[in-house]
């Protein structure tokens, strides 16, 4: 059976609620139109596996346990919204993270995909720098106007929102209807969090 994969660091609590208050200031600011990303699909990727079959689970979870165990729990800050995924062509908004969250990002993602290359999963690795972002806003081809970008220059400022990532999510994407659903199907603690998970359950 095909399951179409990705890593991802997912958040809750504090850090859902301020950026839902975000995503409905830039909902008034831009219009009703614009199509905001569900709460439940916010999550910054880490490394996108693409189509993977029944086999090569095994190697999967193995790469990501051995990735997770070698890092603490990742403080994440994000410092602006962004326009991706280019500057000059927008075609969605971010929430981008700043130069050192996506710096220690990095580091994990390139543990990780060391791992899945170990294991001989077949996926393709991007050699960019890693930016870690979450995707906020999706344009239509009518919607991103110059009145839309002029309006979004407001949103150029510094934020003051971070979480701290305890986890890395093996997530799987379904197409449906609607659009992409995403489902955890596991979750991998890191080092600290699973001593902490370990103590508490004592």
């Amino acid at each position: 059976m095909s399951h179409r994969l990705f890593f991802a660091l997912n958040f809750n609590g504090w850090m859902a609620h301020e950026t839902e208050a975000l995503a409905e200031e830039l909902r008034r600011t831009l219009g009703a139109r614009i199509r905001i990303i569900p709460p439940e699909n916010w999550h910054i990727t880490v490394s996108f596996l693409g189509v993977q079959e029944d086999g090569q689970f095994t190697g999967i979870m193995r790469a990501a346990q051995s990735a997770a165990k070698r890092f603490k729990p990742i403080r994440i800050d994000f410092e602006r919204i962004q326009c991706g995924p280019r500057q000059d062509d927008p075609r969605m908004l971010w929430l981008a993270a700043d130069d050192a969250s996506s710096g220690r990002i990095g580091l994990l993602k390139q543990a990780l995909e060391d791992g899945l290359v170990a294991e001989r999963v077949p996926f393709h690795r991007e050699t960019r720098p890693f930016r870690g972002h979450i995707t906020l806003v999706r344009f239509g081809e009518d919607e991103l106007h110059t009145g839309n970008q002029l309006k979004i220059l407001k949103f150029d400022e510094p934020l003051n929102l971070n979480f701290i990532a305890e986890s890395l999510d093996l997530m799987e994407s379904s197409l449906t209807s609607s659009g992409s659903e995403y489902v955890v199907l596991q979750k991998f603690m890191f080092e600290q969090a699973e001593r902490e998970k370990q103590h508490l359950s004592k």
